[in-house]
Order: C-alpha cells, then sequence, then structure tokens
C-alpha cells in the first residue's frame, strides 16, 4: 500500500521497523542463560565456523535435517523470492495486488507457527510431521505451476504457507533437541547459514527459470526437488531410532 506513495517509501518504513525492533531489544530482551546454567556449562563450546558446518553435516541424524533445511528452503526461496516477478508477468498485478497476495500468505503462515504447531507436535511425531510438509510442498508447487487464475493461487498457496511454516519450525526444534545444551545457540546458527545460503540461490535460479523457460518453471523445478527430498526425509528420518528419544525429551549430544 505505501508503494503508491513510490517504491522508497516501503524501504524506508521498513527501515524505521527495524530500528525500533532494535530499541526494543536493547531495552527489553533480557539474557535467556542464568549464571547458574553458565556455571553449569563446563564442556567447551565448539567455534563457529565453516568447518563446524562440515561437521554438523557428517552426523547422524544431524545432517540429514541440515539437507532436508537446505533443499526444502531452497524450493521455498525460489517461491517466495520471485514471487513478485511472476504476478507481474503471469496476472499483470500491481505492487498493491501483490501486496494483498503476500499479506494473506503471512496471516496464515502466523496462524500455523503462532497456534497449529503445538497442538500438531502434540499428537504427532516430528518425523512424521516433517515426512508429511515436504510432501505436501511438493503438491502445492505442482498446483502453483499452472495456476490458471488468481483465485487458484489463493487457494494453492494455503497449504504452502502452512507446509513451510510448520516445517521451518519443526526443523529448528529437532535440531536443539539432539545436540547438547550449550551446542544449541551453535547449531541453530549453522541451520540459520544453511538457509540464507539459499536465499542466494534462489533468487538467481528462479529468476532464469521464470524468464528463459516460463512462469511455470520455478513451480515444476521445486516439484522435482521436494520429490527427491521426499524419498531422502523417508529413508533418513521417518521413523529413525532418534525419534523415540526425542518423544522421551532426552537429548541425544550429536556434535559433542
Amino acid at each position: 500500500m505505501l508503494s503508491q506513495w513510490g517504491y522508497a517509501v516501503p524501504a524506508f518504513a521498513a527501515a524505521t521497523v527495524s530500528f525500533l525492533n532494535l530499541i526494543l531489544i536493547y531495552a527489553w530482551l533480557t539474557e535467556s542463560l542464568t549464571e547458574e546454567k553458565r556455571s553449569q556449562m563446563t564442556e567447551k563450546r565448539p567455534a563457529v565456523t565453516l568447518n563446524a558446518l562440515l561437521v554438523a553435516f557428517q552426523r547422524p541424524f544431524t545432517d540429514s535435517i541440515l539437507i532436508t533445511r537446505f533443499f526444502f528452503g531452497l524450493a521455498f526461496a525460489i517461491f517466495q523470492t520471485i514471487f513478485s516477478l511472476y504476478a507481474l508477468v503471469k496476472f499483470n498485478l500491481t505492487a498493491r495486488d501483490t501486496g494483498f497476495v503476500l499479506t494473506y500468505f503471512g496471516v496464515l503462515s502466523v496462524i500455523m507457527q503462532g497456534f497449529l504447531v503445538g497442538r500438531l507436535t502434540a499428537r504427532f511425531r516430528e518425523d512424521l510431521l516433517v515426512t508429511f510438509c515436504v510432501v505436501l510442498m511438493g503438491i502445492s508447487l505442482l498446483g502453483w505451476a499452472p495456476a490458471p487464475s488468481l483465485l487458484w493461487l489463493y487457494i494453492i498457496m494455503t497449504p504452502t504457507a502452512l507446509s513451510g511454516g510448520l516445517l521451518n519450525t519443526l526443523l529448528s526444534s529437532t535440531l536443539t533437541k539432539v545436540v547438547a545444551s550449550q551446542e544449541i545457540g551453535d547449531i541453530l546458527g549453522l541451520s540459520a547459514a544453511v538457509e540464507s545460503s539459499t536465499r542466494i540461490i534462489a533468487p538467481l535460479l528462479g529468476g532464469v527459470l521464470l524468464q528463459q523457460i516460463g512462469t511455470w518453471a520455478p513451480g515444476i523445478f521445486g516439484t522435482v526437488m521436494m520429490a527427491g527430498i521426499s524419498v531422502y526425509v523417508f529413508i533418513t528420518i521417518y521413523n529413525h531410532p532418534i525419534v523415540a528419544t526425542l518423544k522421551q525429551n532426552k537429548p541425544v549430544p550429536v556434535l559433542d
């Protein structure tokens, strides 16, 4: 909506919100680790380096989570980063109309992450939910590829937002349960780096697919990736022995 007064206005608005966020963090966000907890962490924390990332990829189960995060994140990031161009080419949407579509997508993600994740994880195993999410994302991207109308786009974005919101939360949650307590921050940082790398690749890859092949190409490419990662998840994550340990809330220190 702000773009009607110029494309610089949304950028300045975002900068203002970020600055306010910085102030709130400084004023209200306290350290989560108390001195008592810090004193209990006697083991030396591993350095957060590229080598640490490579080591994490070599550990059982952790490597499966990180590989899943990369390929799922790449397919999801292609959808997110080129959607505005896709909407312009496919449906000739204005910036304002595209904003409404993405707002709908964002509201669905908030509902999933804020209200449904806890209820779902309380009833179903995390490995089952992860498997379900990658399959659902593949189906939704396959539906995104043809998208004959804007109404169809709204419909198909529903499973896309729900699966994306659920899986991002699940993967981070699972990672924190399979490392020692003093390594949680490290593994989450490495996981965030893996996901961030997809946002480097996705705009370039998605832009090439969109311009050189067609508006259907990014969706088909994502579908193929999700088909492959679905098989991988079924083999390496679904019904893994560690899952039983996770249900008992016993951390498994795989990065010690």
